[in-house]
């Protein structure tokens, strides 16, 4: 705000890759402690975004209830985690690559319902591909983030405003996140990501630790898209695909997967400000396509490879010879 001449447009840029940062670190829980690849992560952003809408004081709202903006951070937190918790307790049974596409279809399916909230196909909730716009700005305390202010001297307009809220906001998930990740819950995410097995014997709960992982990610996903519904004005399922689950999954990976709360934020800002400069979107997005693809094809490859030495070692120890693994030990 006190660097970029009070343009609206980079402003908006800032308040997007916070946004996304606080985002990929609610999915760091899932992905970065406790190993579980969720590729339909989005979906909880959206069910936040949405939920923000439909409790906000729009023209279009479809539900009269109009609770405090704090109030409606929980409520969106606490749906999002609900679905979290949906969506873990039967999928969370299977893990790798079962689990990246059962979570991938509940990203889709939560699209697609969103779609269908519009009155004709199901109860009128989200008005279906119309979505919810005319969000009006939040008005915090008697403080309006759609007028402009001054401070010191500089004048501070509406981008400015929600840019400086969601620093809080991030500043709060950080906290959170760092007090997980150093708790036993955290040590326990941890041991569950290394050797799940190993964890179970020791004690570990791992199927209630990994929902809890599910659900907290999925609470903190809610809480910023709440704040992203008034920062976009509007809200509509479109805005919630695959791509911006990859997106979230590239801040994680940029941010080198839970190695350190500084560089993982500042990997995941990295990655927000690549995914939201306007100028770049239009090759960008048909590069990162590109970029997926490549990527699940390497790691289908490495899988591929994975399996066949599994059968081969169990071949070789059926007929009596020696492993790959024994090749290792002895410095082959």
């Amino acid at each position: 705000p006190f660097t970029q001449d009070g343009s609206d447009a980079n402003m908006s840029i800032a308040v997007s890759v916070l946004l996304f940062a606080a985002t990929a670190m609610g999915l760091n829980i899932v992905v970065g402690l406790a190993g579980l690849l969720d590729l339909g992560y989005i979906a909880f952003l959206g069910a936040g975004a949405f939920t923000g809408a439909v409790l906000s004081e729009s023209a279009f709202s479809t539900i009269g209830w109009n609770p405090p903006f704090p109030v409606v951070m929980l409520v969106a937190g606490c749906i999002s985690a609900l679905l979290g918790l949906v969506i873990g307790s039967p999928t969370l049974r299977v893990s790798g690559d079962y689990l990246a596409i059962v979570t991938l279809a509940f990203g889709e399916i939560f699209r697609i319902t969103m779609n269908n909230l519009d009155g004709v196909d199901g109860p009128n909730i989200t008005r279906g591909s119309n979505g919810i716009p005319a969000i009006p700005n939040l008005n915090f305390f008697g403080f309006d983030f759609g007028a402009t202010h001054d401070i010191l001297g500089v004048t501070i307009g509406r981008f400015a405003n929600y840019y400086f809220l969601m620093l809080v906001v991030a500043a709060i998930i950080i906290t959170i996140f760092t007090r997980l990740n150093n708790s036993r819950i955290g040590r326990g995410w941890v041991a569950i990501r290394e050797d799940e097995l190993a964890a179970e014997a020791m004690g570990v709960n791992t199927f209630a630790l990994k929902l809890l992982a599910f659900a907290g990610g999925a609470f903190l996903a809610g809480v910023a898209g709440a704040v992203k519904a008034h920062h976009d004005v509007s809200v509509t399922p479109d805005q919630y695909v695959f791509l911006e689950s990859a997106f979230l999954l590239a801040a994680v990976a940029f941010g080198l997967i839970a190695s350190g709360v500084v560089h993982f934020a500042m990997g995941a800002l990295r990655a927000g400000r690549s995914a939201t400069r306007p100028q770049l979107a239009p090759n960008a997005r048909v590069h990162l396509s590109m970029l997926i693809g490549a990527l699940l094809g390497v790691i289908t490859i490495d899988d591929v490879v994975d399996v066949i030495e599994e059968e081969a070692d169990q071949d070789l120890k059926a007929l009596g010879g020696v492993t790959s693994d024994a090749y290792v030990n002895m410095g082959v």
